[in-house]
């Protein structure tokens, strides 16, 4: 049944990526009401949720569930890698995930990156894009938020693949995805500089990204040390 997902969704991002993103962006007015409602959720709930988080867990604690959200995602990285035919991060991707399930106790702490195994984030999405499919119509997913029809199709591959599927009892399966839903949000409590258009900023902003990753762009911070692009900050 997976494999029939996976070809499916495979299928759908073909024609999605076939499909082109209009003169600028033929589902502005759906997106903008998703955008909102999307804003309502988050000030009704997540961000509530995310100021208790960081008042009443430690930060000590914060680190070590932001650590297991992390190592959760490298089999989908290492997938992802391999598909694209890096096959040297594949390895040491897969690494990771071995090094800080064992010897981090199952994620918590992230023994890989001290002995060099850099942290890599890849996507069934930018691996689409790799193999030439193109980003499609921009789409602002309820929750989810900014995306495209390709990066649609990726999430729904990488939900299928992902580690997450294979741990038998929901409540434990939901709650991480809450978890590191909340663990993100915590990063941004602060009362947001929003430009007058803030879809126009997100969406010019996100496509920009994305092109930066699919690309393996490394960008270079202000403080002159250089991030790859395929890896998402922590921040969300």
């Amino acid at each position: 049944m997976r494999r029939a997902l996976f070809g499916s969704l495979l299928a759908s991002a073909c024609l999605a990526g076939a499909m082109a993103a209009g003169e600028d962006d033929p589902l502005e007015g759906l997106n903008r009401k998703i955008l909102a409602l999307n804003y309502g959720i988050d000030t009704a709930f997540i961000k509530p949720l995310a100021r208790v988080y960081v008042t009443v867990v430690p930060g000590f604690a914060r680190k070590g569930v932001r650590n297991v959200v992390n190592n959760l995602r490298e089999p989908r990285t290492a997938l992802n890698q391999c598909l694209q035919g890096k096959l040297d991060l594949a390895v040491s991707d897969a690494a990771r995930f071995v090094v800080n399930s064992t010897i981090g106790v199952a994620g918590l702490f992230d023994p890989a990156s001290a002995m060099g195994l850099a942290r890599h984030d890849e996507d069934f999405g930018q691996t689409l894009g790799r193999w030439g499919v193109g980003q499609g119509a921009y789409v602002v997913l309820p929750v989810f938020g900014p995306s495209t029809m390709r990066d649609g199709v990726g999430r729904g591959v990488d939900l299928a693949t992902g580690t997450r599927l294979y741990i038998d009892e929901d409540e434990v399966r939901y709650g991480l995805g809450l978890l590191g839903v909340v663990d993100s949000r915590s990063d941004w409590l602060g009362e947001l500089n929003l430009p007058e258009d803030p879809y126009v900023a997100l969406r010019e902003s996100y496509l920009a990204r994305r092109e930066r990753e699919v690309a393996d762009v490394v960008v270079t911070s202000p403080e002159g040390n250089g991030d790859d692009a395929g890896a998402e900050p922590d921040g969300g």
